[in-house]
Parts: C-alpha cells; structure tokens; sequence
C-alpha cells in the first residue's frame, strides 16, 4: 500500500486537494440564484428527500420509515443504477426544511492552528457561528473522503463524512472525483453544518479535524467514538468500547481489496475554539 503524505496543496494521487473551512451563514435560495445549467442527455441527477420529523410544526406526526427509505432508494441509484454520488442530492429531517447556507468570510484552515470563536450559548443576542467545510480535488484521481472531529476533552470521535462501502463486491462510486469539490453542511453535500459549543467556563477550547483519504471506499466505521470511555454503562463496561461487527466488517473489506495498488493519505487540522 502506497502511503502519501498530505499537505494543503498536494502531489501524486491527491495532487492539489485543498481544505476550506468556512463560516456559513443563512441564505434564502431566490429564482435568480437556483437557475443552473440543465443535465445534457446522458447524465442523470436525483434528489432524494426522507423526513420523519417536521421540526417546525406541530400539526404534522413523526413517521418512522421515511428516512431509511430514502436511504434504500440512494444505494439503488447509486449501485443499481450507476448514478454518480454527486449527481445525488439526500436531503434528510432537518436538512430539506433548514434554511439555505452559502459561504462567508475567509478560509478558517489558512493556518494551523485555526482560530474559531464561539458564542456564548447564553447569550441569546449572539449568532450563531455554524460551520462549513469544502474539499476540492484537482487531481487526476477519484478518491473517498473520511472526516472526523477529534475532542481530547472526552476522546470521543465524532464522524463528519463517512461514505458509504457498498454491499459485497458493489463497491460504491468515489464522492470526490477529478476536478470536483465536496461539500459539507451546506450545497447538496449532504452533511449537516458544524457548530462547537461551550458546555462549561473555559474561555478556549482545542479540537482536531482529520480527514482520512483512499482510493478504494474504506470502513472507518469502527473509529467512531460518540460516547466517552470516562463513562460506564449499568453493568460497569465503559463506554465507547469498539464494536466487534464494525471492525470484522472493516477487516473483511480491507481483504477484498488489492494492497500493491490502494493508496491512501491523511490530513489533520488543529481548530482552537475561543469563547466570544
């Protein structure tokens, strides 16, 4: 397995792939801002929207099936019928009734460390500072993005994008291809925005983004940890114990795949939060 070392503006497989981290802000989408150019004959586009939870009205009831639904009906266009993954836009609960976001301000990752400030979650004149992030690949090569916040306060590992594998041998297509940019929390990307939030007095706070990036779609599933290992459960097991079916999914698939020719690469950024 050949291992590349990442930079902001890279060589090789992941030449020129760029982080850009953005304030984003509330946008109202208006007829003058949504005319794109329309799909030629012999491309396809999908959107694909699942909703169990009107968050803002009270008249209409949860449902329990629409998302996972939605979800079935992505691997279909995706594995079934070829449709390329940036060509799909998921829109899921909160994301097909928020409002629009576009980018604001400069790029946050144009140094390391970042500086972010953050709101006082008391103070209710604040904005809110939600956050963006784009990938750009100017590179030759299609390649599948993994990226995850990493808090050292209470070691949990919080996934932002994790695409998905793929049943069997249908492997899914890369989201990130040649020449195109990835979105995450706002266009059709399909996560949702970022905001950090102080749970106690500290005036700043020190996290890490670290993107994971493969030429074969990979299962990093198993590096998720969304509880802390501080804690334990009734029982008395800590929390945030690694799942055995994830890391034997994980296995499987890195033995299906051809290690002479894989390659792969990482990039970390250091983001310190202060309170405003």
């Amino acid at each position: 397995m050949a291992l590349l070392t990442l930079t902001w503006w890279v060589s090789f497989l992941f030449e020129l792939l760029v982080l850009v981290f953005n304030y984003i802000f509330s946008q109202a989408v208006t007829e003058e801002s949504s005319t794109d150019q329309l799909p030629n004959d012999n491309t396809i586009y999908a959107l694909v929207i699942g909703i169990n939870t009107y968050a803002y009205s009270e008249d209409w009831p949860d449902l329990q099936a629409a998302v996972a639904d939605a979800d079935a009906i992505e691997a279909v266009l995706v594995n079934q019928l070829k449709v390329l993954r940036q060509n799909i836009i998921n829109l899921r609960d909160g994301q097909a009734t928020r409002q629009e976001y576009q980018p604001a301000g400069e790029n946050l990752l144009a140094q390391e460390p970042a500086h972010v400030s953050v709101p006082d979650v008391d103070d209710v004149d604040a904005d809110a500072s939600v956050l963006g992030m784009t990938l750009y690949n100017d590179g030759p090569e299609p390649v599948y993005p993994y990226l995850f916040y990493f808090d050292p306060n209470d070691l949990t590992i919080t996934p932002w994008v994790m695409p998905a594998v793929g049943a069997a041998l249908g492997l899914v297509d890369p989201p990130l291809l040649a020449g195109s940019k990835l979105t995450l929390g706002y266009g059709n990307g399909g996560a949702t925005p970022w905001e950090f939030v102080f749970t106690d007095d500290r005036p700043k706070d020190v996290g890490f983004f670290k993107l994971f990036l493969s030429s074969s779609p990979a299962n990093f599933a198993c590096l998720t940890r969304r509880k802390t290992p501080f804690e334990r459960d009734p029982a008395g097991h800590r929390l945030g114990a690694e799942l055995d079916k994830e890391v034997k999914e994980a296995t499987a698939l890195e033995k299906r795949l051809d290690s002479s020719t894989e390659r792969w690469g990482v990039k970390l950024a250091t983001v310190i939060q202060i309170r405003k």
